[in-house]
């Protein structure tokens, strides 16, 4: 079940119980063993003993060292770990081995005592760290965090785990009560902020203007289409709703942004097209995303619902494309497309996934063209939501993204997408987006003016400027 869902699923995987129990089982299958003498003929064979503690270190820093963002877990790659630290608990529990002296020195014992407290408090601590500054950690407040966890993590086992453990301490009137008061503590203070809707006036009106929900300009139901909805041909028209739409606007949320500039143009313009993106989408045949069972299909609807169409003579395509060719950006890490071609080399084999996707997706709709868009750039430095938090403490730049990580990111999609229009005959490449930047950086703020509504999505006063844009472009392949 592990291994099925860590492919298909993998966040499911790793947070639902019923993908981890074999980990469980794992635990207890050795407490078995060791209640009922199974491991009893190891005990004079201490040679074996030694090798075997030092294949269950060997098994969990192993996974340590060469376990990545691109790892498959937890699935096949949880064996290992878990394996290790079952041959280490079975051979520790029978004579001293050198690992097992190894462990059991006073600092390693100390960190494995408190272990599960510092798990506990290094996730508020970092998400806090975030919260005043907006940006990825430097070496010294990683080190900083990394002490701040150990010591609230002692003081945490000190007082509230280790007399937790004392069955002599509480009695279980008492624990269910204190749970049953901990529980409803909870619930009230869960719903007080849920009632107020996050407690808003914390933060500054116009911190709140800016970030209101009002932002987000994919119009009402038009975004998000799904498979269903476009073998139904339920997708939002663009433009003049009297007009034969002849064009399609395709992609994800990046393009779904685009759509009042396109739509307007297209009004202006006395012409129509046809909306057709949801969260993720590129429309890749052939492709699959790594743990997404069904990411593939959605090409396969949109080809059928341009098929249908024959009033439709050109398709635009934009999307996350740094997130597409690298599975990398300042919000994923590791993700993978594949295809029939795939040769195990993870994330590096997403370019050649995507370019082979738009070659299967062109070659399907001959006679219409298909024009690639580029993106816009991305980052922490355009969050605005984070930044204006920590602007509250005096420690955010919101002067925008250096030109230079812009440039870079473009390197990354844009060279594979030239190539790829040169010598598709029916597709071609434009730099729709190319001027967001300026000589320096690309700026987050126009005067008073958001430009971004978020770290990769332009706010809705920055998409009603790219109208006129919009309208040349249209214009091109009218």
């Amino acid at each position: 079940m592990s291994v099925w869902a860590a492919s298909r699923a993998p966040d499911a995987a790793f947070y639902l119980p019923q993908y981890r129990m074999w980990e469980l089982f794992l635990g207890s299958l050795l407490a078995m063993a060791s209640a009922w003498g199974w491991l009893k003929p190891l005990a004079p064979r201490l040679g074996l003993q030694a090798f075997l503690s030092v294949a269950g270190l060997l098994a969990i820093l192993v996974p340590v060292l060469v376990y990545g963002p691109e790892t498959r877990f937890p699935g096949v790659a949880a064996l290992l770990p878990c394996l290790g630290a079952l041959l280490l608990i079975a051979t520790g529990g029978q004579v001293i081995t050198p690992v097992s002296r190894l462990l059991s020195t006073r600092p390693l014992v100390f960190i494995g005592r408190i272990s599960y407290s510092v798990y506990l408090w290094h996730w508020p601590i970092l998400s806090l760290r975030y919260y005043v500054t907006g940006r990825a950690p430097t070496l010294i407040e990683g080190v900083i965090c990394a002490g701040l966890s150990l010591a609230l993590g002692s003081l945490s086992w000190r007082f509230i785990e280790a007399p937790f453990r004392d069955r002599h301490r509480f009695g279980l009137t008492q624990i269910l009560s204190g749970a049953v008061a901990g529980l409803a503590v909870a619930v009230v203070v869960g719903g007080f902020i849920a009632k107020t809707d996050g407690l808003p006036g914390r933060m500054p009106a116009d911190f709140l203007a800016l970030t209101s929900e009002e932002e987000m300009e994919d119009g009402p139901g038009c975004h998000f289409v799904t498979p269903d909805r476009g073998r139904r041909g339920d997708v939002c028209i663009l433009g003049d709703t009297g007009a034969a739409p002849w064009f399609v606007l395709v992609g994800d949320s990046h393009a779904g942004v685009l759509s009042p500039a396109i739509s307007a143009a297209a009004r202006d313009l006395g012409t129509a097209g046809y909306q057709y993106t949801n969260s993720d989408f590129r429309p890749l045949l052939g492709v699959s995303m790594r743990g997404s069972q069904n990411w593939g299909e959605q090409a396969e609807v949109l080809v059928g619902f341009i098929a249908g169409r024959q009033e439709i003579t050109t398709v635009f395509v934009t999307g996350f494309w740094l997130h597409q060719m690298s599975g990398y950006t300042y919000r994923h890490s590791g993700d993978i497309w594949e295809d029939e071609g795939y040769d195990g080399s993870g994330s590096n084999y997403n370019s050649t996934a995507t370019l082979h996707g738009l070659s299967r997706f062109s070659e399907s709709l001959p006679g219409i063209k298909v024009v690639l868009l580029d993106d816009v750039p991305s980052g922490d430095a355009l969050n605005i939501k984070s930044l204006l938090r920590a602007h509250r403490f005096g420690r955010a730049d919101l002067s925008g993204l250096e030109v230079a990580r812009a440039i870079e990111q473009r390197q990354i999609y844009e060279p594979g997408l030239k190539a790829f229009a040169q010598e598709t005959e029916n597709a071609v490449y434009v730099p729709f987006l190319k001027d967001l930047c300026g000589p320096a950086r690309c700026p987050l703020f126009e005067g008073e003016t958001l430009l971004f509504r978020d770290g990769d999505h332009l706010s809705g006063a920055a998409v009603t400027e790219l109208t006129g844009s919009a309208r040349l472009l249209l214009q091109e392949f009218l």
